[in-house]
């Protein structure tokens, strides 16, 4: 009896899934999380500088941001 190949284990395809589902779930927080500070509104990326985010996830931040100032920015 063989052994099937490491490269075709079950497991190899639920931890592409496992990537995916984490992409997607992540999408989704930060969506809903700027959402939440923009219904109050204040601006994500702001309160990223504040908190001292690195540089790239505040830019990520203010790509989703709908504040009228990053929404200005885009729009230029």
């Amino acid at each position: 009896m063989r052994l099937p190949a490491l490269a075709s284990s079950p497991y190899s395809r639920s931890e592409k899934l496992g990537e995916r589902c984490r992409a997607r779930l992540w999408r989704r927080l930060l969506s809903l999380v700027v959402d939440a500070v923009n219904q109050r509104g204040m601006c994500a990326a702001e309160l990223a500088t504040l908190a001292e985010l690195p540089a790239a996830e505040i830019e990520s931040l203010r790509s989703r941001c709908g504040c009228p100032v990053c929404f200005a920015r885009r729009a230029n």
